[in-house]
């Protein structure tokens, strides 16, 4: 009778501390597809810009093509970006006005992003340092982002759109880098993944596929070209059939999955080997890209360091953003 008494106790307090929960939605972001990301319209120094929200990007920084567009006056920076290409060199620029949606600044200082692969149309990465300050939901599907303020929501199930939500632990790489990485399973095997919206294909890291088995020579393997992203360098892709991926309560099995040495490019460019192999140590193993987004619907609920997500159908890996975009696009 006393178990019985206790669990009924903890179940109440649960379901008064769900039901004292007020999730909020302050702030919600239209985007739009351009080139195969998810975009909005912005502002800087009172002209139009295409902004990519792109939760991969550890900071909000400005395109070269950009600074060049708008004549911007720029100042060398003791930084430098780190992408798929290798290193980039970075500067900062002082904007007068900086702007999208309901979010403005005034006087704000943003790095600028020199070297970039050119097929990459546009402006500004709005990036982790503004999109993981609060709760955030990405809705590919619906072409929305959504902002979050929780109040007594600690115990709560904030999936409010399925009941049947899958969740996992998610959390930041740094205190000074707001990107999200969750735990997944790749053949059994446990590496870590950053969810980056300005990926446009999930990809495995060569030394995480090989944990899991599968290298560059196993049957099956096709080449694929190559890919780039910030930097200089285009590397070689492959896809590979994995037996299983895992991530929370969602096993998907036989997936085909992009493989690809996701950090050689800024070995090969470092002049200081030590200091880049101890900075990299740490980086995620794998990539959850766009079409990984495409085909769910997420909620990082920071408060809880929890992501809930649920699978939406299609494809989930290897099938191009920027055809599901076009056709997005092309739809009423």
């Amino acid at each position: 009778m006393a178990v019985l008494l206790m669990a009924f106790l903890h179940a109440a307090r649960a379901e008064n501390a769900a039901s004292s929960c007020r999730y909020t939605n302050f702030a919600t972001f239209t985007v739009k597809p351009i080139n195969g990301f998810a975009t909005i319209g912005g502002s800087m120094n009172g002209s139009a810009v295409a902004m990519m929200f792109d939760s991969g990007s550890q900071r909000t920084q400005i395109t070269r093509r950009a600074a060049e567009k708008l004549g911007l006056a720029l100042s060398h920076s003791n930084t430098y970006g780190i992408g798929l290409g290798g290193e980039s060199m970075s500067y900062t620029t002082r904007l007068d006005d900086f702007s999208f949606g309901k979010l403005a600044w005034r006087g704000v200082r943003l790095g600028v992003l020199w070297d970039m692969d050119k097929s990459f149309n546009y402006d500004v990465l709005v990036g982790a340092d503004i999109l993981f300050h609060q709760d955030v939901e990405i809705s590919m599907a619906n072409r929305q982002i959504k902002f979050f303020e929780p109040s007594a929501c600690d115990q709560s199930f904030l999936a409010y759109w399925d009941e049947n939500a899958a969740s996992t632990s998610t959390h930041a790489i740094a205190p000074d880098d707001l990107r999200q990485v969750v735990t997944v399973h790749i053949n059994g095997k446990e590496a870590s993944a950053l969810l980056d919206s300005g990926a446009s294909t999930s990809i495995i890291d060569l030394a995480a596929a090989a944990r899991a088995g599968i290298t560059t020579e196993s049957p099956g393997v096709v080449a694929l070209g190559s890919g780039g992203g910030v930097g200089k360098h285009r590397s070689q892709m492959w896809q590979a059939q994995f037996q299983s991926f895992a991530i929370g309560e969602e096993i998907i099995s036989n997936p085909k999955i992009c493989i690809m040495d996701l950090y050689g490019a800024a070995r090969s460019d470092s002049n200081h080997v030590a200091a880049t192999n101890t900075m990299l140590h740490d980086q995620p193993e794998m990539v959850l890209g766009a079409d990984f987004l495409h085909s769910h619907r997420l909620l990082f609920a920071l408060s809880q360091k929890r992501l809930y997500f649920s699978y939406l159908g299609g494809q989930v890996f290897g099938t191009s953003s920027k055809t599901k975009l076009a056709e997005e696009a092309a739809s009423p």
